[in-house]
């Protein structure tokens, strides 16, 4: 395997030292590498990185490219976007206009700079309410689904072994 000259010895895009701080890598990308094509490790789906923001603005305001996984080709869409299609091509962040234009232009009217400061207290406490729901799943012990012949529960392991029912669906 040839080492790429956009990243240094053991470092991609998902290395934890990227992750822990990515300002180097954008720097040296945006100077160095505006374009880069990047391959995804999981799903080895190669895709293009952009990094310079004039870049990105005349890619989105071009009308041969598309955020719309609905005009993507049959194979492109079958092989990453099938499960989600529905859901996807129903969203604003990848709708093409004129679609995105009415939906945005109907959004826009419920956050105002003014009513987002409005909810800006209620979203803080809703993100601080999750945090601490997370820092606490971390404190007790991972539970594994057990295999169950009742479809009406689900049961799951502790790491002690112990069962523990809950109703409907995991």
């Amino acid at each position: 395997m040839t080492a790429s000259p956009l990243f240094a010895e053991g470092e991609t895009l998902w290395s934890t030292q990227v992750r822990a701080n990515p300002f180097p890598l954008h720097k040296r990308m945006r100077e160095d590498f505006p374009a880069a094509r990047i391959t995804e490790p999981q799903t080895g789906m190669h895709f293009w990185m952009l990094t310079r923001y004039a870049d990105v603005v005349s890619i989105v305001k071009d009308p041969r490219f598309t955020q719309a996984p609905t005009r993507l080709p049959d194979e492109v869409r079958q092989r990453y976007f099938s499960h989600k299609l529905r859901e996807l091509s129903q969203h604003l962040v990848t709708a093409d206009p004129p679609d995105h234009t009415r939906r945005r232009s109907l959004v826009s009217k419920a956050f105002t700079p003014r009513r987002i400061e409005e909810l800006r207290p209620r979203v803080t406490a809703i993100c601080s309410e999750l945090v601490e729901k997370l820092k606490a799943r971390r404190r007790t012990p991972r539970r594994r689904p057990a295999r169950s012949t009742s479809s009406s529960s689900s049961t799951w392991r502790t790491s002690s072994s112990s069962a523990v029912s809950s109703p409907g669906t995991i």
